[in-house]
Parts: structure tokens; sequence; C-alpha cells
């Protein structure tokens, strides 16, 4: 009895293994076929904004925080202002991994990159410390080893990746101000900045990822 369910275990080793290696060799040599066929199953199920209630963002009086309600406001903005883009698909909002949540990421089909928008959502912009500036060396780093993770297992390596700032300056009863900081920051600068104010080491060989 043993020995049959030894051999039927190794079998399944070999038969998952065997598919997991084709799947990566076919996403590497042809990233649209793989998207097409093995992959459909791994894609974002589609673009939504979570409703911040799920996470526990309450305070006493049960009451969403007006800081996560300006926040999701700004991110619908910005979704709204993308989609119109022309050439231009949202293939995942508010995607979370190991590194990090990613707030919209779309395809600009005319450059043939895939697009990582970081969206900041404030009432007032500060003269002295502007809003952009909040996406510091340690989120810059965070957002690209995210988007490499994103990258790797929606089969987008056929795409440049570039990463966009977007800052939303929405005072009370006025109309909003959307900036686009467009290509604000390089991926390999990002993770060489993080490196060199020594914020800590990340995970073993995620820097190396493709």
């Amino acid at each position: 009895m043993f020995i049959p369910l030894v051999f039927l275990g190794t079998i399944r080793t070999i038969v998952v293994e065997t598919g997991r290696f084709l799947s990566r060799s076919l996403m590497k040599a042809a990233p649209l076929l793989w998207r097409t066929t093995i992959g459909r199953g791994k894609r974002h199920s589609g673009c939504r904004f979570e409703d911040y209630s799920e996470r526990g963002v309450r305070n006493d009086a049960s009451n969403l925080l007006p800081k996560d309600a300006l926040g999701v406001a700004g991110e619908r903005l910005v979704f709204d202002r993308v989609r119109a883009f022309p050439n231009c698909e949202v293939v995942a909002c508010n995607v979370a991994n190991y590194y990090c949540e990613l707030d919209l990421i779309y395809l600009d089909h005319t450059r043939r990159a895939v697009v990582f928008v970081e969206v900041k959502t404030r009432r007032r912009e500060d003269p002295v410390h502007p809003t952009v500036d909040v996406v510091d060396a340690r989120r810059r780093k965070k957002i690209a080893l995210a988007a490499r993770l994103f990258v790797r297992e929606r089969g987008y390596l056929d795409y440049r990746r570039r990463y966009d700032i977007v800052v939303v300056i929405w005072p009370k009863s006025e109309e909003p101000q959307v900036v686009f900081y467009e290509n604000a920051f390089k991926e390999i600068d990002a993770i060489r900045a993080y490196r060199a104010q020594d914020y800590g080491k990340t995970r073993g060989g995620a820097s190396g990822e493709p």
C-alpha cells in the first residue's frame, strides 16, 4: 500500500513541476500567447476600488476616516482620467502583494509600457514639503519590487515598466487639481537609492528579479 502511494505522489510531483516549467518557459518566450492561454486565470479579476471598511479602517464612531475617504476619492478620480487616455487599458487597481499595494496599473499600448501609478491625495499642497516627495526612497523601492512581482505573475515581461506619481489636491468645496508626474522615477534608481540610505535588506534575491 505504501509503495503505490509513494509512486503516485512522485508521478504527481513530476507532472506538476513539468507543467510549471512549461508555463514559465512559455511566459518568457511568448508572453502574449501565455496571457491568452495558460495565464488567463492569473490575471487580475478586474478594476475595483476597495471599500476601506473591509480593512477595518474606522474610528470609534464607526465612520470612514476622512483621510481614507479622501484617498479613495482621489484614486477614483485618477482612474477615470487614465481610462479616458487614448490607446490605454487599465488592467488592475489596488493590487496588494508581499511588498506593498499598487494603486493603479495600466497598459500604454502606444509606448508598449505597463505603467504603475502611485496616487497621493491631499486637501492642500505644502510649498515646503511637496506631496510628490511623500513617495520617498523607501516607498519607491517597495513599488519597484511589487511591480516586478506583478509583471512576472501576470506575464507582462514583454512590456517596459514605467512609474508615475499622480498628486491630487482637493480642497473642500473646490474642484480638484490633478498633476501627473510621468516617469517620476526609474526602477533601478529607486532600488539603489534605498540601498544607499540603508533602510534594510529586501527579501533574498528579490532585487535581482526580471
